[in-house]
């Protein structure tokens, strides 16, 4: 390895931006064991995957001598799409898109959206939506 390699790597460390924590394979196999252990059927079991549109990234290339990374501004719009459907796929629930803006200027002169359309602060998912 040549010094210049070495001095490179070093400089720039990756740092996280955002805190998310994702299921692990051991997570997912204690789920699945304790949903066969209560004896749902795979008609019973849903599984949600949301999309998030402008997301920020989870990492960023920074300088050792700086603790963030300049000239990063998080966009404050935010849309999320949420697909639900049951494990053997015979139900499928209807498209979710929750937003921060309660009436979008881009759909004014639209009488009725495709999908579902929610308004939370976040335009992320949470139970109370998920109930609705």
């Amino acid at each position: 390895m040549s010094f210049y390699s070495a001095s490179f790597k070093d400089s720039i460390p990756r740092i996280n931006i955002t805190s998310t924590r994702w299921l692990s394979a051991s997570d997912m196999k204690s789920i699945i064991l304790s949903v066969k252990e209560e004896g749902y059927s795979s008609d019973d079991v849903y599984n949600v995957i949301g999309v998030n549109w402008k997301a920020v990234p989870r990492k960023s290339l920074v300088s050792k001598r700086e603790s963030t990374a300049p000239g990063f501004k998080v966009s404050k719009e935010r849309v999320t799409a949420m697909v639900c459907a049951n494990a053997c796929g015979t139900h499928s629930l209807p498209l979710l898109v929750i937003g921060i803006s309660k009436k979008l200027h881009c759909f004014k002169n639209v009488s009725c959206l495709p999908t579902l359309y929610k308004t939370q602060k976040s335009a992320w998912r949470n139970s109370a939506l998920f109930s609705e």
